[in-house]
């Protein structure tokens, strides 16, 4: 009875080990992302999600954060700690419409200091992140690489996946 109770713990801690070991990067995102992803996990109105090595195309995968907002003003709220200016969120809050249905108008590239979200960085500079917001998703996709190539990558292909998404949507 003792040898089979001992297989059955040892069993369970290997299992958990295995389990551990696989679910490690979701538990527990790489640090970049550390801070956002804990400043907007427990908000009722922003869903953040970490997405380690997400596939931008068929060579790079880069860590992202990705944040949605479930509420427009959860949205304004967002972009605003982005530094967004206060003319877009208005605009948004005013003539939603117009500017979340315009395909690629709906999509707004920023390029944000790591240390300080609020701040412009230029693509250049090592410490800028690409962010993607999709208005029309009320979404902020945080790229984490300070490779000047990836993030311009990043752009391009990015952009192109939601014009392509955007033109399928129009034909349907």
């Amino acid at each position: 009875m003792k040898r089979i109770l001992i297989t059955l713990l040892l069993a369970a801690a290997a299992v958990a080990a295995v389990v551990l070991w696989r679910g490690w990067p979701h538990l527990f995102p790489s640090s970049d992302t550390d801070d956002l992803y804990r400043r907007y996990e427990h908000n009722d109105y922003i869903r953040a999600t970490h997405l380690k090595d997400f596939q931008v195309n068929d060579t790079l995968a880069a860590d992202a954060l990705l944040l949605e907002a479930t509420t427009d003003s959860a949205w304004c709220e967002l972009l605003g700690d982005f530094g967004v200016s206060n003319e877009l969120i208005n605009m948004y809050k005013t003539d939603k419409e117009s500017l979340v249905g315009e395909g690629l108008s709906s999509i707004t590239k920023l390029f944000r200091d790591k240390n300080d979200i609020r701040k412009f960085a230029p693509l250049t500079a090592p410490e800028s992140r690409v962010v993607i917001a999709s208005h029309s998703k009320k979404s902020l996709c945080i790229f984490m690489t300070e490779n000047e190539n990836q993030k311009e990558a990043i752009c391009l292909n990015e952009v192109q996946k939601l014009k392509k998404q955007f033109e399928n949507e129009e034909k349907h």
